[in-house]
């Protein structure tokens, strides 16, 4: 009797434990659940960024070879880029990304200690506009709701669309080089010079810190870093590719500032219309370092608000 009233005894303080252990983890499932599906909350945003621009290609570089790595970056030659961009979530680790940049960027003979491209003495600048659908994938996911990380890492690639326009100054006025065909490209009757319009292949990483706004919701703006360098579908974004060109020929088809503006070597090759005047087996590279600030959207559910939102903040 004794040992049957045990048993009963354990089995009544077993459902009771069973039930207050039910009665303590609902909420706990339920706070799990909500952050991880409370990404969708917030799967748009918007955001603005601003930074420096560097070239990599046959102008400049350093003191070996050019378009070989960041040795060959002139420091000098840094522009800057403004971008605006529009994000999307489909799924918590995977974004698409539409982003619009305007910048500059430059190279320059005269800011390398290699012999041979200073004594070519070319330079260029130019203004590019870019659209690039890009797919970042999250390292470190961004998290929502109080006590929720403010971290976030990515990688991002996609394709970028450019539109490009290389230039150079002779006399105080600045020519736009691809009308002239520097390389002689319009020596030939019907031929024509290269695309203004390219596709890029960028490698981007960057960083997202989430700041918290009123009522301790994080994520409601975002500050972020980004690095990208993103290989050119053309070896003309400085307008400088293959070898020098008869200046005769280009004289008759573009006039005497193609000429001057197609070969200004130091050296007495120059108005030869022989020698090497880039190299046409590697493209180039446009890279970028920005700083974004971002506003997280918050979309509302198609479902009767719950009261658990409330809570949750």
């Amino acid at each position: 009797m004794i040992e049957i009233f045990s048993i009963k005894t354990i089995t009544k303080v077993l459902k009771k434990s069973l039930v207050i252990t039910c009665a303590l983890l609902i909420p706990f499932v339920s706070i799990s659940q909500m952050k991880s599906q409370y990404w969708s909350k917030f799967k748009n945003e918007i955001y603005f960024g601003a930074g420096a621009t560097s070239y990599l290609g046959d102008l400049g570089g350093g003191i070996e070879s050019g378009n070989n790595g960041l040795g060959d970056l002139n420091i000098q030659a840094t522009n800057v880029a403004l971008s605006f961009g529009f994000r999307s979530k489909l799924t918590q680790m995977v974004t698409f990304r539409m982003d619009l940049a305007l910048g500059y960027a430059s190279g320059a003979d005269s800011l390398t200690e290699n012999i041979g491209r200073a004594n070519r003495n070319l330079s260029f600048r130019t203004t590019f506009f870019s659209v690039s659908p890009l797919i970042e994938v999250y390292v470190i996911p961004e998290s929502f709701g109080r006590g929720a990380s403010p971290f976030s890492l990515y990688l991002a690639s996609g394709l970028r669309l450019m539109y490009f326009d290389p230039k150079a100054e002779y006399d105080g006025t600045w020519y736009s080089l691809r009308p002239l065909g520097t390389e002689g490209q319009l020596a030939t009757s019907g031929s024509t010079t290269y695309s203004q319009f390219t596709v890029g292949l960028p490698f981007v990483v960057g960083f997202k810190l989430a700041l918290p706004s009123k009522g301790g919701k994080s994520g409601a703006y975002t500050i972020g870093f980004e690095a990208s360098s993103t290989w050119l579908m053309t070896d003309y974004f400085d307008d400088v590719s293959t070898t020098y060109s008869n200046p005769e020929s280009i004289r008759q088809t573009s006039g005497d500032i193609a000429v001057i503006l197609s070969d200004r070597r130091l050296s007495a090759s120059q108005g030869s219309g022989a020698g090497i005047r880039g190299n046409p087996s590697r493209n180039d590279w446009l890279g970028m370092l920005q700083i974004t600030v971002g506003k997280q959207l918050y979309t509302k559910s198609r479902r009767r608000k719950s009261s658990s939102r409330s809570s949750y903040f």
